[in-house]
């Protein structure tokens, strides 16, 4: 098979905030992150993945989603060449980890430099919205957008520039606890008015810190999550670590998504090595199998190696 010498590029995942009622928030983070190649294939003028790991894992299909959407944008640029993929999924899938929007993102984007059709960054984002909505796909936005741009996203659709990049603290580091949580999604259907009312205040505080770099503020409006104890009743060890990590003065643990990741918000190194090393030792005193990631905010979105 003739290809040609190709690029290789690194999307990252993403924690969204569902799980504190913010649909449109998420946070891209350096690890983990799926690796896409993408060489010309001069022998067939069709989209194929040669390589697409871990697909036993792959529940939801996501492979055909994103091939549909590769598909797509060839026809839409009206190109006549093959692309042929490797695609390494290091984004566990079902995790709430925006693996779906990862790799759409990274498929796309390799895409658009392999066939030099020169679109934007904006117009790779509106190209993934509009087909979305056309295959009647529920993804989301803040995910693309954190896929491209990196950083820390809200998107508001109602505005002429939808796509917002927040600020991005410096210094902070993260911890994903690679574990995937059960999770029930219609505790979010029997929320009353004065919870939605208590964690939209919260809510504001999280974005007022961004804009203020209150650090402080920052720590306690994701601190106190009214949906946080409905979602970790079927996680039968979060109280304790939630426990470990507070004394140990982090910002602060929360869910991903849903619920199916925890993720631990550090100050410093400091905090986040002494924390994990008692979140391993519990964990391993409990007969418990678990992973710490550690991890940084992505500020710059999906590159190319």
């Amino acid at each position: 098979m003739k290809t040609s010498k190709g690029i290789k590029l690194f999307a990252p995942s993403c924690i969204s905030l569902l799980s504190y009622g913010l649909r449109d928030i998420s946070i891209a983070i350096n690890r983990p992150g799926n690796e896409i190649l993408a060489k010309l294939n001069m022998d067939n003028n069709d989209i194929i993945f040669n390589t697409y790991s871990k697909e036993k894992d792959d529940t939801k299909g996501i492979k055909d989603i994103v091939l549909k959407f590769a598909k797509q944008f060839k026809t839409k640029t009206k190109s006549s060449r093959g692309v042929l993929f490797d695609i390494f999924n290091r984004i566990p899938f079902n995790m709430g980890l925006g693996e779906l929007e990862a790799n759409i993102t990274g498929v796309i984007f390799a895409l658009n430099n392999i066939l030099n059709t020169h679109f934007e960054n904006k117009d790779i984002f509106n190209f993934i919205i509009e087909t979305a909505q056309e295959f009647n796909l529920d993804i989301l936005q803040s995910n693309v957008a954190a896929n491209i741009f990196g950083g820390i996203i809200l998107y508001n659709n109602n505005l002429h520039h939808p796509v917002q990049k927040l600020y991005a603290p410096l210094g902070l580091n993260l911890t994903i606890i690679e574990k995937r949580n059960k999770i029930d999604n219609t505790i979010f259907d029997n929320t009353d008015a004065q919870e939605l009312f208590e964690q939209s205040k919260n809510n504001a505080g999280f974005i007022k810190s961004l804009f203020t770099t209150d650090h402080d503020l920052l720590a306690n409006s994701l601190k106190y999550n009214v949906f946080d104890d409905k979602i970790a009743a079927n996680i039968n060890w979060y109280k304790d670590v939630k426990s470990i990590s507070y004394n140990n003065e982090v910002y602060s643990i929360g869910f991903s998504h849903y619920g199916e990741t925890v993720f631990i918000i550090n100050p410093n190194t400091h905090i986040r090595d002494e924390n994990n090393k008692e979140i391993l030792q519990y964990f391993k005193n409990k007969g418990i199998k678990a992973k710490l990631i550690e991890t940084e905010i992505n500020l710059n979105g999906i590159f190319v190696y």
